[in-house]
């Protein structure tokens, strides 16, 4: 199943709540797992998947944005520190993440990443028709902290995930990661999918600069 298609399912089951609620009401769908899954995939077959790979900054969070399905959108803009795979000609790219606020009301898919202003990332992409948008959900995204040691450590929250495998020679890697790694480790898993794939070609820019 492709990100498109997923990302088409999640629309329907948007959970809708007010935006000045202190809770969030979870909504028991009779097939759950629809809403959330994605393919279970190691790092570097993620890599491989993505289009582009990118770390960053992220610089501006905007909310209820025009979309083509007519349904909001939040678009992310992130200052652009490293392109492991892809190309960036501009310093910064603008991804979409279908659902956000409009008249007051939160819409929500479940298994999409949340931004905010100041997080260090590292994102995995890929090409929508409306633009970049993370490849698996959330497992496309990692923030980048320090712990109290002085380690640089990037994780990810994959909690409203259902990951499945596909097949054993797809993901028999996957179960066996860690959602938090030493950066330097993150580095070297993506450095290894970028040893067992062959760079894409440059290809037309949308939004934000990067191809």
């Amino acid at each position: 199943m492709s990100i498109l298609s997923v990302t088409r399912s999640l629309i329907r089951h948007l959970l809708i709540v007010p935006a000045s609620a202190l809770f969030v009401v979870v909504v028991a769908f009779c097939i759950p797992a629809n809403a959330t899954t994605v393919i279970h995939r190691s790092i570097p077959e993620m890599t491989g998947v993505s289009e582009l790979v990118i770390s960053g900054v992220v610089t501006q969070v905007r909310q209820n944005q025009p979309s083509a399905s007519g349904l909001p959108s939040t678009k992310v803009t992130i200052a652009v520190d490293k392109v492991f795979k892809g190309f960036a000609s501009a310093p910064t790219i603008t991804i979409s993440i279908p659902g956000g606020v409009r008249d007051g009301r939160i819409m929500r898919i479940p298994g999409m990443p949340s931004f905010d202003v100041g997080q260090e990332v590292v994102v995995f992409l890929e090409r929508a028709a409306y633009g970049w948008i993370p490849s698996g959900l959330s497992n496309g995204k990692f923030q980048v902290v320090t712990d109290d040691r002085g380690r640089r450590l990037a994780w990810r929250d994959t909690a409203s995930l259902h990951r499945i495998p596909v097949n054993a020679s797809v993901t028999r890697h996957a179960t066996a990661e860690s959602d938090v790694l030493l950066f330097d480790d993150l580095v070297e898993m993506i450095q290894q999918g970028l040893r067992t794939t062959k760079v894409p070609s440059a290809a037309s820019t949308p939004e934000g600069g990067a191809r």
